[in-house]
């Protein structure tokens, strides 16, 4: 998946989260603290027994997979999406956010929206 930025909004709390799609390089250099001051305490979990058995080689394949998973998790939690930047087909949108969207027309163009 090409790298997009989603804005993602918390709908208690008004709090606005900004994520990149795509490798964590953050994962990669910092590990297992980015689940905890990310507070994302599920991935936390199990990340950090992990990282310690494998000597810290296990950063390598979490950073592939993290951004996803965490996106997932924020949406799971109630999270709106707000709006992406970067270039993403309808499908690709659809498999990240799991959720129906509906395809509107402005001047002959087509703008996907979330339902």
């Amino acid at each position: 998946m090409r790298n997009v930025v989603l804005s993602l909004k918390d709908p208690q709390t008004d709090k606005i989260k900004i994520i990149k799609t795509g490798f964590s390089w953050k994962t990669l250099l910092f590990g297992f603290m980015v689940p905890l001051f990310r507070k994302d305490w599920n991935s936390f979990l199990i990340f950090t027994p992990i990282y310690f058995i494998t000597f810290g080689m296990a950063s390598i394949p979490f950073a592939f997979v993290y951004n996803k998973k965490y996106i997932e998790t924020l949406f799971e939690k109630g999270y709106n999406l707000l709006y992406f930047t970067g270039d993403l087909t309808e499908e690709e949108l659809q498999s990240l956010i799991k959720i129906p969207l509906i395809e509107r027309k402005l001047n002959n163009n087509p703008i996907v929206a979330i339902a």
